[in-house]
């Protein structure tokens, strides 16, 4: 019963690890999927936590709360990046729509020469 529980501690760091890899990679689906299955392991682990060495415990879960704090740094730089393209994408879309509207303005002073021209 307390390897279960250790080893279940041990496979939510392995999925951790590979959450990692996939938010450092921008897939953010995938890393969500992960997280919650490494959230689940780790409620099962604590549930099933009865006949466990507590420092063989407490040394996993140090090790999930580092793991953890990477995680949250990695996430963190990539909001940080889709806020940025964000604004990126919004100041380029204000850019065209402003060219759109000179234009059809040029285009609509053309038309009226024009046509008294002709």
């Amino acid at each position: 019963m307390s390897s279960n529980a250790l080893n279940q501690l041990d496979q939510a760091l392995r999925i951790g690890e590979t959450e990692l890899i996939h938010l450092q990679s921008g897939e953010v689906e995938e890393a969500e999927k992960l997280a919650m299955n490494r959230s689940k392991l780790l409620g099962e682990a604590i549930a099933d936590r009865e006949g466990v060495s507590l420092t063989d415990m407490l040394d996993k879960l140090h090790q999930l709360k580092r793991l953890q704090g990477r995680i949250t740094t990695e996430a963190l730089k990539l909001q940080d990046s889709f806020r940025k393209d964000l604004q990126n994408a919004k100041r380029q879309n204000k850019r065209l729509v402003g060219y759109g509207k000179a234009m059809k303005k040029t285009s609509a002073v053309q038309a009226k020469y024009c046509s008294k021209m002709g």
